[in-house]
């Protein structure tokens, strides 16, 4: 979120986010805000539903989305779930699953 953002906004839109499959934190990185998201069952409630939820109530908030980053790995079941013309500005590609990583040699 953008620099501008106040705190009191980050955890109104991580309280508001949270539930549903979705645990959610607000955290102060720099100078900026972040709303830290563990997808509890993605693919059920996948990073896109996730994404959304947010960009549907940071207008309220007088905030704004810099960027979405997945930490960590995808099922590719998961990323399957989400069009493919979503997949950069979510951050996500082929390359973010646990199959690709297995299959290059990556050891879990």
């Amino acid at each position: 979120m953008s620099g501008d953002t106040s705190a009191e906004a980050a955890h109104a839109l991580a309280r508001q986010v949270r539930g549903d499959g979705i645990r959610t934190l607000a955290l102060n990185v720099g100078n900026r805000w972040q709303i830290s998201m563990n997808l509890i069952d993605p693919l059920r409630i996948g990073p896109d539903i996730a994404f959304d939820r947010i960009a549907q109530l940071v207008p309220f908030m007088q905030a704004d989305i810099d960027h979405c980053e997945l930490v960590g790995l995808l099922s590719e079941a998961a990323l399957k779930k989400i069009s493919s013309e979503r997949w950069d500005e979510l951050g996500l590609g082929v390359e973010t699953t646990i199959e690709y990583r297995r299959s290059h040699g990556y050891h879990f």
